[in-house]
């Protein structure tokens, strides 16, 4: 109602059966609610300037406040969801949790997640899932349980964790590139001595078979060919050993 001043002022309206000299009344009567109002209206501004989220639910998980970042991050406005149940912002294995753990802290005063900030995945409106933080207090509004929730957006977050865990890999790679290169530049001197060996020794005994008395030459080449070829069989098994110890 309008005061005489022009000022706007709020009643509760309390209606009520009686009688009056035998006869059946209503009987009515004015409270004046208009601090807790203003208080009210002055707590949702206040709670639509925060940048997180909050929500407010009743002892039954009744959403009661739904902030103006609350409603950016689901899509719903306040007046849709105000009244729902908290579990319409959940998905389907985090809100048959939800209900159990305020059950029992409800029962046994056991905090589950009162208290302690978590991660998990919300629902939107749309339907799209989005990792939130979320972080539960117990309060007490005009003498009622309440839990007010506070949730942030982790989608960026995840994002920039993402980013960077590839970039490290990159960079992982580009290290094992550049540890590759520098193994196969020694893998590679280690093995071409030996082979060099073997063939000049191969060569020579082609020539020596031509010649008559080349019989014992041919002989002490092939010793030296053998044993080349063992020595590039070594380099290559520790090769082998390195990496199985990688």
């Amino acid at each position: 109602v309008r005061g005489r001043n022009g000022d706007t002022l709020f009643y509760e309206v309390l209606l009520q059966p009686a009688l009056v000299d035998g006869r059946p009344e209503i009987l009515g009567s004015l409270v004046d609610v208009t601090e807790q109002t203003v208080a009210v209206a002055e707590t949702s501004a206040i709670l639509d300037t925060a940048v997180d989220g909050i929500i407010i639910i009743d002892e039954h998980g009744r959403i009661e406040t739904f902030n103006q970042a609350a409603s950016e991050l689901f899509g719903y406005s306040a007046d849709e969801i105000i009244g729902e149940r908290v579990n319409k912002l959940m998905t389907a294995g985090d809100a048959s949790n939800h209900d159990r753990y305020l059950e029992n802290y409800l029962a046994t005063g056991n905090a589950a997640i009162i208290g302690v900030g978590r991660e998990l995945v919300a629902a939107t409106k749309t339907g799209e899932r989005v990792p939130i933080y979320l972080a539960v207090s117990d309060i007490q509004i005009s003498g009622r349980r309440r839990f007010a929730g506070i949730v942030r957006n982790l989608t960026e977050q995840h994002a920039a964790r993402e980013a960077l865990a590839s970039q490290r890999e990159k960079l992982a790679h580009v290290s094992r590139l550049s540890t590759m290169g520098e193994m196969t530049a020694s893998i590679a001197h280690e093995i071409n001595q030996p082979l060099t060996a073997i063939s000049m020794y191969a060569q020579a005994s082609l020539k020596l078979l031509e010649r008559d008395d080349g019989k014992e030459k041919v002989k002490d080449a092939l010793e030296k060919l053998n044993t080349q070829s063992l020595r590039a069989g070594a380099v290559i098994e520790r090769i082998q050993r390195f990496a199985r110890a990688q």
